[in-house]
């Protein structure tokens, strides 16, 4: 990973659905503290991120 960029603010500020546009727009990965189990699931491979 060479980026990490973490989008911060107030209850119901869209910040889950700005991350999941630029997540797309620039084929990156939405990690939502709340959901971090499926993103181990779905789409990290366990070769490129071997201690996830």
């Amino acid at each position: 990973m060479d980026d990490i960029f973490y989008i911060i603010g107030t209850a119901y500020a869209g910040k889950s659905t700005m991350a999941k546009l630029l997540a797309e727009k620039y084929d990156g990965i939405a990690c939502e503290e709340n959901y971090h189990d499926k993103l181990v699931d779905e789409s990290l491979d366990k070769e490129e991120f071997p201690v996830m």
